[in-house]
């Protein structure tokens, strides 16, 4: 999964960011010396009130079980090739 850091958002990473101002990880608003914050959670893909890495947040749930599919689908049709860690050449 790609995630910003900058946006707390997913699609992309920081360096591809299209934003001018770094945001708040917690309240979203714009982080600069001046930030008060708001201490209300808030999600950038949601806007619900959690943390953005919330394992429990629908929209990661979903985008983990979309890139799995797509991995394993790309494994079936020898796209991409699983590689076995070294304790299970052993076994």
């Amino acid at each position: 999964m790609t995630y910003c850091t900058k946006r707390w958002s997913l699609g992309h990473l920081r360096d591809a960011c299209t934003i001018l101002t770094q945001r708040c990880r917690i309240c979203l608003g714009n982080f600069d010396p001046n930030h008060q914050g708001s201490n209300v959670l808030r999600y950038a893909n949601c806007q619900q009130e959690h943390q953005s890495s919330d394992p429990m947040c629908d929209i990661i749930r979903r985008c983990r079980t979309d890139l799995n599919e797509a991995i394993n689908i790309s494994i079936l049709e020898d796209k991409l090739d699983r590689r076995t860690t070294p304790q299970q050449q052993l076994q």
